[in-house]
């Protein structure tokens, strides 16, 4: 046999080994960073979901994951992996207080909302000019008329 077949061989032999390596590495380490990161708890909205097909043909299997994409109250967007069980009862336009550790989903929940009303003028805002939190039409300490849509949630942490 020549030396290039046996070389190529090994070759590939260690770029599987060190591939496999890798995909091992990544998962600790994403595991380990994420186990140091802090729970952290925002309002949000969902603005986007989407399933993420891999594999299937021939002899192989398919696998679903699940991606929820969230706006915050800063209007950033967070894009996390969530369970298929979680992707259901998700709906595109839900407003709720998202908890998360790093890239780790931890969950979406409904909070009982006092300050939430269907009535704009009882409904609570944040001032855009002066950032003070009131019930009403205009914000009681500076006079400037509510944003009928910036809605303030009070996060129970």
């Amino acid at each position: 046999m020549p030396v290039f077949v046996i070389l190529f061989i090994v070759l590939c032999v260690c770029g599987m080994i060190g591939g496999w390596g890798f995909l091992i590495y990544k998962a600790i380490s994403t595991h380990v960073r994420n186990n140091n990161s802090p729970v952290e708890t925002y309002n949000a909205v969902v603005v986007a979901k989407r399933p993420h097909v891999s594999g299937g043909g021939n002899d192989s299997a398919a696998s679903t994951s699940y991606h929820v994409t969230f706006e915050l109250e800063d209007n950033t967007r967070l894009e996390l992996r969530v369970r298929a069980s979680e992707y259901g009862v998700i709906a595109e336009g839900d407003r709720r207080v998202l908890t998360r550790q790093g890239t780790r989903f931890l969950g979406f929940e409904r909070i009982s909302d006092e300050f939430e009303a269907a009535d704009p003028a009882t409904a609570v805002h944040k001032c855009s000019a002066c950032g003070a939190t009131f019930r009403g039409r205009v914000c009681e300490y500076c006079g400037t008329p509510a944003e009928e849509t910036s809605r303030v949630r009070r996060v129970r942490r």
